[in-house]
């Protein structure tokens, strides 16, 4: 199948690609053109611009369109709220008008931060209750998503993504608490904030499954275990062994933006659909343990 990835040269992307790429024609783009070594051209795109974006798509005519691309920042997107609208939201309406024309099928990547953190374990079908502006602005997309009644569509809610990562990607809470604790540096974990952290690996693998036994609907893609960021650090501590006593508690987030306490998210139903099994934090730090050590 012909298929574009929107955000190529994101985190979320970079395993995507690497998963799909021997099994389909991939179309790549991003909204600036950077070094990477996908081994495929990326086209530039400004998904803001819908003229380039419907002349694009009209061009290209994909079977399905994974949609990554987004501000992903919490407080970038708290203090750049229009700008952070116009991607997050305003870009997925313009996709999804297209695809809904064309009987392409969306997939699209939100977050966990679509809910308040106050009444976790999420499923599904849980209401949904943003504290911040990031997670008001992927809530308006999903509802944009499930208002199109004629479109085919997946939802992806995965839960902080990590693994090691290019030298084009950001930081992620692996890679970051890693290289700081390699270097004897002391770091600083969150114990009141709770998650489900996403091993980048698994995230290709969620999507290869998602074509393949045709899922549909919202997929909660997150890993098996709950842990908040104190003890995620202590465990790369423990497997790498590095020194634990250079993590700190940390109690208040001293972003911008609010955070959510508690966004653990049921994934059960989601489990069952892909037929896949999620890594535990501690399996994928044993995996990367390996990748190290050649």
């Amino acid at each position: 199948m012909k298929i574009l990835i929107t955000g190529a040269n994101g985190y979320a992307a970079s395993n995507i690609i690497t998963t799909l790429k021997e099994k389909h024609t991939l179309i790549l783009t991003s909204r600036s053109i950077k070094p990477n070594d996908h081994g495929l051209p990326v086209f530039q795109l400004n998904l803001t611009n819908k003229f380039a974006v419907d002349k694009f798509l009209n061009q290209i005519s994909p079977d399905i369109i994974i949609h990554t691309a987004a501000i992903t920042s919490i407080d970038y997107a708290e203090i750049h709220q229009q700008e952070a609208y116009a991607l997050n939201v305003e870009a997925v309406e313009e996709l999804c008008n297209y695809c809904s024309t064309t009987t392409t099928w969306f997939i699209h990547f939100s977050t966990d931060a679509i809910f308040s953190g106050n009444n976790a374990p999420y499923s599904e079908n849980s209401i949904p209750h943003p504290i911040n502006y990031y997670g008001l602005t992927k809530l308006n997309a999903e509802q944009v998503i499930q208002k199109n009644s004629h479109l085919l569509y997946t939802i992806c809610r995965p839960s902080v993504i990590y693994g090691w990562k290019k030298p084009y990607h950001r930081g992620n809470l692996f890679y970051d608490f890693f290289t700081h604790l390699k270097a004897g540096e002391t770091i600083y974990g969150s114990q009141t904030h709770y998650g489900n952290p996403t091993y980048i690996e698994d995230i290709g693998k969620c999507v290869d499954q998602i074509i393949e036994r045709k899922v549909h609907g919202i997929i909660h893609s997150v890993g098996p275990v709950t842990l908040n960021k104190f003890e995620f650090a202590q465990l790369i501590a423990f497997v790498f062994k590095l020194d634990p006593t250079l993590i700190k508690p940390l109690f208040n987030h001293p972003g911008k933006a609010p955070r959510s306490k508690n966004l653990v998210l049921n994934y059960k139903r989601s489990i069952l659909k892909l037929g896949m099994t999620f890594s535990s934090p501690k399996q994928a730090f044993e995996d990367l343990k390996n990748f190290l050590n050649g």
